[in-house]
């Protein structure tokens, strides 16, 4: 109740646009659909982002592969064999390398590419 008495503040507004937009702002945080609308669309374009993030690089590698392949079919048969390696490893090794190297090596290389 204290916090509403707070937020009920008046200030007065110098022009109508701004007075128009505080009569907006006002009815959209008074209003439960609005705000379940809003964190609607929050969430979609969270997951966008995140979507984006993660198949932009996948979507580059494939093309840099098939780039190689069409480059020199010969040093395909090398990045094949590497993963094929991955075999002899038992599947905890292969996880604490990944979580070890591999991944904080893709973040800073990310990070340095955003940066």
């Amino acid at each position: 109740m204290e916090n509403r008495k707070v937020s009920n503040y008046q200030l007065d507004l110098p022009s109508t646009c701004l007075r128009c937009s505080s009569k907006v702002k006002s009815a959209l945080e008074g209003s439960r659909g609005a705000k379940f609308i809003f964190l609607l669309i929050t969430i979609l374009a969270t997951s966008l982002v995140i979507g984006d993030g993660i198949l932009t690089p996948c979507i580059s590698v494939l093309s840099a592969v098939g780039g190689i392949k069409a480059a020199t079919p010969a040093m395909t048969e090398g990045t094949e064999a590497l993963f094929a390696d991955l075999g002899h490893f038992t599947v905890r090794s292969i996880q604490i390398s990944t979580c070890a190297v591999s991944y904080p090596a893709l973040i800073l290389a990310y990070s340095g590419q955003a940066s």
